[in-house]
C-alpha cells in the first residue's frame, strides 16, 4: 500500500514537473515575442514625450519652490 502511495505520489509529482517545464518555455517565448515586439516598434514621437517630462519636471520643481516661498514668511514671522 505505502509503495503503492509512494508510486503514485512520483508519478504525479513527474508529470506536474513536465507541465511547469512547458508552461513556462510558452511563457518565455510569449515575453521573448512581446520584448521583439516593443523594441521593433518607433516610439510614437520621442521628442515630444520627453518635452511633455521635461515640462512636468519643471513645473513640479516650481510648484514646490512656490511651496516653499509661501513657508517662509510664515517661519520668520513667528
Amino acid at each position: 500500500m505505502m509503495a503503492e502511495t509512494s508510486i503514485e505520489s512520483q508519478a504525479w509529482a513527474t508529470r506536474m514537473t513536465k507541465h511547469v517545464m512547458e508552461m513556462n518555455k510558452h511563457l518565455q517565448s510569449r515575453l521573448l515575442d512581446m520584448m521583439q515586439c516593443r523594441l521593433l516598434q518607433d516610439p510614437p514621437d520621442a521628442s515630444s514625450s520627453a518635452a511633455i517630462r521635461k515640462r512636468k519636471k519643471t513645473n513640479f520643481e516650481s510648484l514646490l519652490l512656490r511651496e516653499e516661498e509661501q513657508s517662509q514668511p510664515e517661519s520668520q514671522g513667528s
